[in-house]
């Protein structure tokens, strides 16, 4: 199949965001507990203002992709995570963890429905076909990346599974790269190499 590459690509991003974004979701009540201090009440609460900026972040994206293309979006949302995973691994203290936590639910908000704005755009006669393997490219990286993330924080520290999700947005900005350089050269091979 010709188009495989940026297919694969976009599964892989479904498959990155998703995990990434329940890893966070899932350890991060622990991490808060664990690692900075935080009562209960703060570290269950946490998870809310977490999906809260998740939410947030979708409407804000849908407005800024009538201006945006869908790549430079993706790309944005791509770099946003891998900078505030990074901050969050690195945190120090509840509120420094709680702020970065929110920002990072923020950046994860556009990547999904992008990328599945990406698929409809390149493959518009097989995305009712695609789209199912793509939900469970998002699946297995929901299930697997917060039980990977046990294993992480059992054998190396809770912040270590922090570190795990900023390692995945790290995968995740080289998929979009990879991406948009496959798609590129597929558009300039349709166009007679113009």
């Amino acid at each position: 199949m010709r188009h495989s590459a940026p297919v694969w690509l976009l599964a892989g991003l479904l498959l990155l965001i998703t995990g990434m974004a329940q890893l966070v979701g899932a350890w991060s009540p622990t991490y808060l507990t664990h690692v900075q201090g935080a009562d209960l009440g703060t570290a269950a609460r946490s998870v809310s203002v977490y999906w809260a900026a998740v939410t947030i972040g979708r409407l804000l994206a849908s407005g800024v992709a009538v201006r945006w293309s869908s790549e430079r979006l993706l790309g944005a949302a791509a770099l946003v995570s891998l900078s505030t995973l990074t901050a969050l691994a690195l945190a120090q203290g509840v509120g420094q963890t709680l702020f970065t936590l929110g920002l990072t639910g923020l950046g994860f908000a556009a990547i999904y429905p992008t990328a599945m704005v990406i698929t409809a755009r390149e493959y518009p006669r097989r995305f009712a076909t695609l789209v199912g393997a793509m939900a469970a490219a998002g699946g297995v990286g929901g299930a697997a990346y917060p039980w990977l993330g046990g294993i992480v924080g059992q054998a190396w520290g809770v912040r270590a599974t922090m570190w795990l999700a900023a390692s995945l947005a790290a995968a995740l900005c080289v998929a979009y790269m990879l991406l948009t350089a496959t798609l590129r050269q597929q558009r300039r091979l349709a166009t007679g190499g113009r």
